[in-house]
């Protein structure tokens, strides 16, 4: 077999490898078309009652409303910051249920600065308890699985050894609701049980931005309270 046999072998190999790969690309095209959402979630027969979020804000107070502390010691800027803005005393109250909402998206370990700071759970739990809270609650609903990245992120440990329970998500705590005045987005499932059992609502997450959006702040974090049907907000 001569040099022109061996180059005309590899071209046939090419063209056909490149084939299957067109094959492949427009199948997975196809799945994506498939599964994208255009009007995200309807309905669900089996949810038709619709619940209603309690209101978790504080009585605004003359004074400051945003603190930013900066420092090495995370824990102490914490306390500086939540100082600033009248005390923990403030916001929890003496016998008050309370959840800690941080951002526990993904299961990486915290210093990749995709989730919350462990030690910031590990303040702001014992903050809640010194305020005399009765329970403390850490829970969100991560995009990978919950155990792993609660587990990864190092915030299972930093919450429990602080005394607060982890709540992971489970099918029959989402609840359907319909935000007062919505109109495009209706009957959407929340991650409503652990918000039902609480007085108080703190939300702990790294100020990040995304693609979508020029900075997304902590805004973003919330969307960990959102259920089946999310991927509609990641997409046009």
């Amino acid at each position: 077999m001569n040099q022109q046999d061996d180059n005309n072998i590899s071209r046939r190999k090419f063209i056909a490898r490149a084939a299957k790969a067109g094959v492949s690309i427009a199948a997975a095209g196809a799945a994506a078309y498939l599964v994208y959402d255009k009007k995200g979630p309807g309905p669900r027969p089996e949810d038709h009652k619709l619940v209603k979020l309690a209101d978790f804000s504080v009585a605004p107070r003359f004074g400051q409303t945003i603190s930013i502390v900066k420092g090495f010691d995370r824990a102490k800027s914490l306390r500086k910051a939540i100082e600033l803005l009248g005390g923990i005393e403030r916001f929890v109250k003496q016998g008050e249920t309370v959840a800690i909402k941080p951002n526990v998206a993904f299961a990486l370990p915290a210093i990749l600065g995709a989730t919350a700071r462990p030690r910031l759970i590990t303040e702001t739990v014992r903050l809640c308890y010194k305020a005399g809270a009765k329970r403390v609650y850490v829970t969100d609903n991560p995009i990978n699985d919950p155990a792993s990245c609660f587990a990864l992120s190092g915030i299972a440990k930093a919450a429990e050894e602080a005394g607060a329970k982890i709540i992971l998500p489970r099918k029959h705590m989402f609840k359907p609701t319909t935000l007062t005045g919505g109109k495009l987005i209706r009957d959407f499932p929340i991650f409503y049980e652990p918000l039902a059992k609480v007085d108080k609502l703190i939300g702990i997450t790294p100020v990040k931005d995304h693609q979508r959006a020029a900075a997304s702040m902590t805004m973003k974090n919330w969307y960990g309270l959102l259920g089946e049907g999310r991927n509609v907000f990641h997409q046009d």
